[in-house]
């Protein structure tokens, strides 16, 4: 099943897609930005409650891994 959910703020959009797949323990999240803002940063943030899990971060040439507590990570190294 997946979760398709629009956003708009200002020029900018933002479409966030959350997949739960059948027979696995993962949630599977991907966000598309159009960010046209300027002056304007843009922070995410996913308010999930839970408990001792880790989250997987792709970047160049890898992927990083961080504890899912709700702080920021920067994930480049």
């Amino acid at each position: 099943a997946t979760l398709r959910v629009e956003y708009r703020f200002g020029s900018s959009s933002a479409v966030q897609k959350i997949r739960l797949h059948r027979d696995t323990p993962h949630l599977e999240g991907e966000v598309t930005v159009n960010w046209q803002e300027q002056h304007k940063a843009l922070q995410l943030a996913f308010p999930f409650a839970l408990a001792d899990t880790e989250a997987t971060f792709e970047e160049p040439y890898g992927h990083s891994v961080c504890p899912a507590d709700g702080q920021e990570e920067p994930v480049q190294t």
